[in-house]
C-alpha cells in the first residue's frame, strides 16, 4: 500500500500580526476575515488578503508562512515553496516557526515532484527531461526535511517524509537509465531520420539543380532553334526579295527593250510613211508626166493627122485605143501604189511590213 505524505499543521491564524503594524480595529477585522474564509475553505480570499499585506511586509515570516499555506491548499506548490522557504529564512529567532516552515517547504517540493511525474508514472514512459525535473524537486524536499531534523532530531514526521522522499528518488533513478536508453534509441532513430531526411533533401536539391540546368539548357536550345529558324526565314525572305528584285529588273529591262523595239518600229513605220508619201508624190509627178506625154502625143498625132491628113480612120482608131490603154495602165499603177501604201499603214502592232 502506498504511503501518504505526513503533513504538518498548515495555518497559524492565531499568530500575532504585530510584525505588520500596531494593533488596530482594522487588523482585528482583517484577521477575522481570514479565519472565516479559512473555515469556509475560501482559500482564494485568504490568498488575496495575504498577498496585499505581503506588498508592504515581504519579509514577515508569519505572513509568508500563512500565504504559503494558502498556495498549498490551492495546489500552487511552486508558490508555496517560495513562501515557506522565505518564512524559514526570516524566522531566525522563532525556531518553532522555522521548523514548521522547513517541514512544509519539504512537503511543497515533494507534492510538486508528484505533480510533475503524474498519476501511474511508474507504468508510463516519461522523457528524461521530466524525470530530471522531478528528481530535482524530490532532492530539495529531502534537503528541507534534513533542515527540520537539524533543528529537532525527534521530529518523527520529518523522518517519515524524508524516508518517503528517498524511496521516490530511488524509483526515479531506477527509471532513468531505462528511459535514457529509450530516449537514446529514440534520439538515434530521430538522428537517423534526420540524416535520411538531410540526404533526401540533398538529393532533392541536387535533382532540382539538375532540373534547373536541364531547363536552362532546353530553354537555350529552344532559343537557338528559334533564332536559327528566324535566321533561315530571314535568309529565305531575303532570297525571295532578291529574286523579286532580279525579276523586276529583268522585267524592266524587257520593257525597256520592248519600248526600244516599239520606238524603232514606229520610226521605221514613220520612215516608210515618208517613203510612201514620196512615192505618191513621185507617182503624181509620173502621172502628170504621162498626161503631159499623152497630151504631147495627142498633139503630135493631131499634128501628124493634120500633116498627113491622109491616114485612114482605122489607124486613128488604133492609136486612140492604144492611148486609152496606156492611160488606164497608168491609173491602175497609181491605184496599186495607193492600195499598197494603205495596207502598210494598217499593219498590226509588231507585224512586219513585208
Amino acid at each position: 500500500m502506498k504511503k501518504k505524505l505526513l503533513l504538518a499543521q498548515i495555518f497559524l491564524f492565531f499568530l500575532s500580526f504585530q510584525s505588520i503594524q500596531s494593533f488596530s480595529i482594522f487588523n482585528f477585522y482583517k484577521e477575522y476575515r481570514l479565519k472565516k474564509a479559512y473555515e469556509k475553505e475560501d482559500y482564494y480570499t485568504v490568498k488575496d488578503i495575504l498577498q496585499k499585506d505581503q506588498v508592504d511586509n515581504s519579509d514577515d515570516p508569519k505572513l509568508n508562512y500563512n500565504l504559503g499555506a494558502a498556495f498549498y491548499k490551492l495546489n500552487e506548490f511552486e508558490n508555496s515553496q517560495n513562501c515557506f522557504v522565505r518564512s524559514a529564512e526570516k524566522a531566525s529567532d522563532n525556531l518553532n516557526l522555522k521548523e514548521k516552515s522547513y517541514f512544509n517547504a519539504g512537503n511543497s517540493f515533494y507534492k510538486n515532484c508528484e505533480s510533475i511525474l503524474g498519476i501511474d508514472w511508474e507504468e508510463t514512459e516519461l522523457s528524461v527531461e521530466i524525470l530530471q525535473r522531478a528528481m530535482e524537486q524530490v532532492k530539495k524536499a529531502i534537503e528541507n526535511y534534513k533542515n527540520v531534523l537539524v533543528l529537532n532530531d525527534q521530529n518523527e514526521q520529518a523522518k517519515e517524509n524524508k524516508k518517503l522522499s528517498e524511496e521516490l528518488l530511488k524509483k526515479i533513478e531506477e527509471k532513468m537509465p531505462e528511459q535514457e536508453n529509450r530516449d537514446n534509441n529514440q534520439n538515434n532513430q530521430n538522428k537517423q531520420q534526420n540524416n535520411d531526411q538531410q540526404k533526401q533533401d540533398q538529393k532533392d536539391k541536387q535533382q532540382d539543380s539538375k532540373d534547373k540546368q536541364q531547363d536552362s539548357k532546353d530553354k537555350k536550345d529552344n532559343q537557338d532553334n528559334e533564332d536559327q529558324q528566324q535566321d533561315s526565314q530571314d535568309d529565305k525572305e531575303q532570297q525571295e526579295n532578291e529574286k523579286q528584285e532580279d525579276n523586276q529588273e529583268e522585267q524592266n529591262k524587257g520593257d525597256e527593250q520592248e519600248k526600244d523595239k516599239n520606238d524603232k518600229e514606229e520610226e521605221n513605220e514613220k520612215d516608210q510613211g515618208n517613203d510612201d508619201e514620196g512615192s505618191d508624190e513621185k507617182d503624181e509627178d509620173n502621172d502628170k508626166d504621162d498626161s503631159d506625154s499623152q497630151e504631147q502625143q495627142m498633139n503630135t498625132v493631131g499634128a501628124q493627122e493634120d500633116q498627113s491628113g491622109q491616114e485612114d480612120l482605122k489607124e486613128k482608131g488604133l492609136r486612140a485605143i492604144l492611148a486609152d490603154l496606156e492611160e488606164d495602165e497608168s491609173k491602175l499603177q497609181k491605184e496599186f501604189i495607193k492600195n499598197k501604201s494603205g495596207q502598210r499603214s494598217r499593219l498590226a502592232e509588231g507585224q512586219k511590213p513585208w
